[in-house]
């Protein structure tokens, strides 16, 4: 018996490639016999550290509030910390929520969220973290880590960071990032 090759065989159409390399012959880009980049299951990717421009999977949009900057809360009222602009797509949305109180601000709960609705608390599970009651005695800043959210939008949506404490006696600020990465 011989080997002739697959029973249901076909002409493949085979075009030629060109390609960018860099000074070691790493691939930094291939071409079909087009000009076209070739990409692999509709994904480009990039090898030179720039980033993925807009619309492309791996876009990254970041926004920061520095603790020099916090946003003042007033006790039991959720407020937006930051907020990113994102457009339609697929995205892995992340950041952190920080706290800054003054030394005789007596903390009862702090929460942060990630959410589409402005100054509200997203309590959905992997959008939202609560710590639990603290008095720091000392100037004492700390933040918490938010949940990696997925969030499939289908037009170009503004995304909170949004902090929320219930507190007595002094005052608190809320600084934070909130950052995201395009999945598809």
């Amino acid at each position: 018996m011989s080997n002739s090759g697959p029973a249901n065989s076909s002409t493949v159409n085979l075009q030629p490639i060109m390609g960018s390399f860099d000074n070691n012959g790493n691939i930094l880009q291939l071409y079909g016999a087009n000009g076209v980049p070739l990409t692999l299951n509709g994904m480009t990717g990039v090898t030179d550290g720039s980033n993925s421009a807009a619309g492309q999977v791996g876009e990254f949009v970041t926004s920061q509030v520095l603790i020099a900057s916090a946003v003042s809360l007033t006790t039991d009222t959720p407020k937006n910390v930051t907020s990113i602009s994102l457009t339609a797509g697929d995205w892995n949305v992340y950041g952190f929520v920080g706290f800054a109180p003054a030394a005789s601000t007596s903390l009862t709960h702090t929460s942060g969220s990630i959410s589409q609705v402005t100054n509200t608390l997203d309590v959905t599970a992997q959008q939202a973290l609560t710590t639990p009651a603290i008095v720091p005695g000392a100037t004492l800043e700390w933040s918490n880590t938010l949940p990696e959210a997925r969030i499939s939008l289908t037009a170009t949506t503004t995304i909170y960071l949004v902090a929320h404490a219930i507190f007595t006696v002094s005052t608190l600020g809320a600084y934070g990032t909130i950052s995201a990465r395009r999945m598809r």
